[in-house]
């Protein structure tokens, strides 16, 4: 298991920073074979091509990917649609819309290792977003 973004340099110990790869993959990392970038690319097509997450989290990245920006508001009734993102630390919720109402929305906004994958997401395979 290696970190994608070391601790020491401020890397998180979650899901969304770390990547399986080989021993010999692992050693040209270390020694800057690859960049981050190349890495994120990688886990981000795997991501796409193993089909973890939802349709909707993966219209989210497509909307970041083609539009930048870090926040964006969802129905609070439909969080659960959410969870992988924020389970791989890609996402936070900001503010909770949870009240009386049917139509109350929450913030959520995108991490810096979620910007990061936002950033590679329309080159990881994933379908084009259809956002103009």
């Amino acid at each position: 298991m290696s970190h994608i973004t070391r601790i020491s340099h401020g890397g998180a110990n979650k899901f969304g920073n770390l990547i399986c790869l080989c021993p010999n993959h692992h050693a040209w990392f270390d020694r800057g074979r690859f960049s981050e970038q190349e890495i994120r690319l990688l886990k981000a097509r795997f991501a796409w091509n193993q089909r973890r997450y939802s349709d909707v989290e993966i219209m989210w990245l497509g909307v970041f990917s083609k539009r930048g920006g870090t926040h964006f508001v969802h129905p609070s009734s439909d969080r659960a649609s959410l969870h992988s993102l924020e389970a791989d630390g890609y996402i936070e919720l900001t503010d909770s819309g949870l009240d009386d109402s049917k139509d109350s929305m929450d913030t959520w906004r995108l991490t810096d290792m979620g910007t990061r994958l936002a950033a590679v997401w329309s080159d990881s395979g994933a379908p084009p977003s259809n956002i103009r």
